[in-house]
């Protein structure tokens, strides 16, 4: 599904990640672990597309996508989010959902997403109406669909059902 072969990513000529290469298959779950600085971000960030690897490959689904915009990498399912919560404090749960699914917004499913969401985090049903600064700070990590990291066994349930949503949708 993702193979990720000797990618080298330097920042302003450092090299930050070196001939780094890794495969996931198709419902595995794999943790990237590593000290502070030893690029893990990079690693995740050349994957999406963030950052341009200075040379290697990345392929998803067969099919290259080192090099393809950021946006476009995204549409075919893979993306970047940063570990902080990045969330509209002053916007409603419902519309910072619509801006997390803003690319489906001309597609016939286009609540697909949001109803994955809901299947993930079904507390965050009850708050659509809710401003986003109000959630609690597992919430919050949750309206951005991020794992949380002070509960690796909901990120782990949360892996499992996105894994088994790409398997049952194909994407």
């Amino acid at each position: 599904m993702l193979s990720v072969h000797e990618v080298t990513t330097a920042y302003q000529g450092l090299v930050a990640i070196s001939a780094v290469s890794i495969a996931v298959a198709r419902g595995e779950i794999v943790c990237v672990a590593g000290a502070n600085g030893a690029g893990k971000s990079t690693l995740l960030k050349s994957i999406a597309g963030a950052e341009r690897p200075r040379s290697g490959t990345v392929t998803f689904d067969g099919a290259r996508i080192d090099g393809l915009a950021q946006h476009v990498i995204t549409s075919h399912g893979v993306a970047y989010v940063p570990e902080n919560r990045r969330l509209f404090p002053r916007l409603s749960v419902r519309d910072n959902l619509r801006l997390g699914s803003y690319l489906y917004r001309s597609k016939a499913d286009r609540e697909a997403p949001l109803d994955l969401v809901f299947q993930l985090f079904p507390r965050l049903s009850e708050r659509l109406e809710q401003r986003a600064e109000t959630l609690s700070g597992g919430e919050q990590a949750d309206a951005g669909n991020r794992p949380r990291t002070d509960d690796p066994a909901a990120a782990v349930d949360a892996g499992r059902a996105v894994a088994g949503h790409h398997a049952e949708t194909g994407r």
